[in-house]
C-alpha cells in the first residue's frame, strides 16, 4: 500500500462551498456515537449498536492513532463547523461596524470641505469690507471669528465622538482571535492572502483613527 501523503497547509479561507461539501459529508455518515475500540486498537465501532459496524485500521502503519482520530472525527467535525459559524457571525459584526464607521468617517470629511468652503467665503466678505468703515470691518471681523469658532467645535466634537467609537472597536477586535492560522497579526504589514480580515480590519481602523486624531500611526 503506498504512503500517504501530508495533506498541503490550506493556503485560503475555506470557501462557502467547500464547507456545505463538509457539512453534507458529515451529515450522510453514521450518527454518532463513534468509538475506538479497548480490545482491537484497529477498529472504530460506529453507531449505537457497537459490534454491528466497524472501521477498521489493521493495514494502518499507526492503526491505535488512526482509529483515535476517525473516531473522535465524529464529534470534532460537527464542533469544528460550529466554532466557523460562530467566528463567521463575529466577523460579519466586525465588518458592518467598520463599514458604518468608514461611512462617519466619509461624513467627518465632507464637513471638513463644508467648514473650509464656509470660512472661504468669511474671509472673502472680510476682504470685501476692507474698503469700508473701521466700524463695518470691526462687525466682520467678529462675525468671521465667532463663526469659525462655532464649526472649529462642532468638528472637534464630532471628530473625537468617531474616534472614541473607533478606539472601542479597536480594542475589541485586537482581543479577537485571528479567522485565518497563517496571519501574523494586526502589528505586521498587510500581506494579501494571509493577513485576516479580523487583523485587516483593525489595520484600517487605526488609518481611520490616525486622521481624526491628525498623527502618523495610533495603536489602541
Amino acid at each position: 500500500m503506498s504512503e500517504s501523503k501530508t495533506p498541503t497547509p490550506i493556503a485560503e479561507p475555506l470557501t462557502d462551498e467547500r464547507l456545505t461539501e463538509i457539512r453534507e459529508r458529515e451529515r450522510a455518515a453514521t450518527p454518532k456515537p463513534w468509538t475506538a475500540s479497548l480490545q482491537y486498537p484497529h477498529v472504530c465501532w460506529i453507531g449505537a449498536d457497537p459490534g454491528q459496524q466497524i472501521i477498521s485500521a489493521n493495514l494502518s502503519e499507526r492503526p491505535a492513532e488512526d482509529i483515535a482520530f476517525t473516531a473522535a472525527a465524529r464529534q470534532d467535525v460537527p464542533a469544528l463547523l460550529g466554532e466557523v459559524d460562530r467566528l463567521r457571525t463575529e466577523l460579519a459584526a466586525v465588518i458592518g461596524e467598520n463599514n458604518r464607521l468608514a461611512a462617519t468617517a466619509t461624513q467627518v470629511e465632507a464637513d471638513r470641505n463644508i467648514l473650509r468652503t464656509e470660512q472661504a467665503a468669511v474671509f472673502a466678505a472680510l476682504r470685501d469690507a476692507l474698503g469700508t468703515s473701521p466700524a463695518t470691518v470691526g462687525q466682520a471681523a467678529v462675525q468671521a471669528v465667532k463663526a469659525i469658532e462655532e464649526r472649529d467645535t462642532a468638528r472637534a466634537l464630532l471628530a473625537e465622538a468617531a474616534a472614541e467609537v473607533i478606539r472601542k472597536v479597536i480594542a475589541d477586535l485586537e482581543i479577537t482571535p485571528c479567522s485565518f492560522w497563517a496571519c501574523d497579526g494586526p502589528d505586521k504589514p498587510f500581506v494579501s492572502m494571509k493577513t485576516c480580515r479580523v487583523c485587516s480590519s483593525v489595520q484600517e481602523l487605526r488609518k481611520l483613527l490616525a486622521a481624526l486624531d491628525g498623527t502618523e500611526a495610533v495603536k489602541s
